[in-house]
């Protein structure tokens, strides 16, 4: 599975290229193309709401910590944390959380995933008008050659 954006880009590169000499074959390309950058699209949604879902616990479980709420040894080897020996002030905790190399290594991943969704998503666009794109093609080679 696609994992970077510019694996992304570079099969889409590959993908994107159009034969003009056999536009048959890159219309009957289109549904597996569409199912291929569908799949990538729905893995790379789910991941990311996985994500967000991982955040949000995550996000509960630090602000829990910094409030000083974890502060048991059962808690804190549970989490993996050190007992916090400074006390932190209500109003500054989302400036802790905020820069929580655990919570923004995990809003770092969701990212990816989010681009490589929104870029997937034009993707599609692109699939989704190419057969116009193709019909104006063959329109344009049957005028140029005298068709009627």
């Amino acid at each position: 599975m696609i994992q970077t954006l510019d694996e992304l880009h570079d099969e889409w590169q590959v993908d994107g290229e159009i034969d003009k000499t056999e536009i048959g074959d890159e219309l009957l390309k289109i549904p597996k193309l569409h199912a291929k950058y569908l799949r990538i699209l729905s893995y790379h949604n789910s991941q990311s709401k996985e994500l967000g879902i991982s955040y949000a616990k995550a996000k509960k479980i630090r602000y829990e910590y910094y409030q000083g709420d974890l502060n048991n040894p059962d808690d804190l080897a549970k989490y993996g944390f050190e007992p916090m020996t400074k006390r932190v002030l209500k109003s500054d905790i989302p400036l802790y959380i905020e820069s929580d190399t655990t919570l923004l290594s995990i809003l770092r991943k969701k990212s990816v995933h989010d681009e490589i969704s929104s870029a997937t998503t034009a993707i599609l666009k692109e699939l989704n008008s190419r057969t116009y794109q193709l019909r104006s093609h063959i329109e344009y080679e049957k005028f140029i050659n005298g068709a009627n």
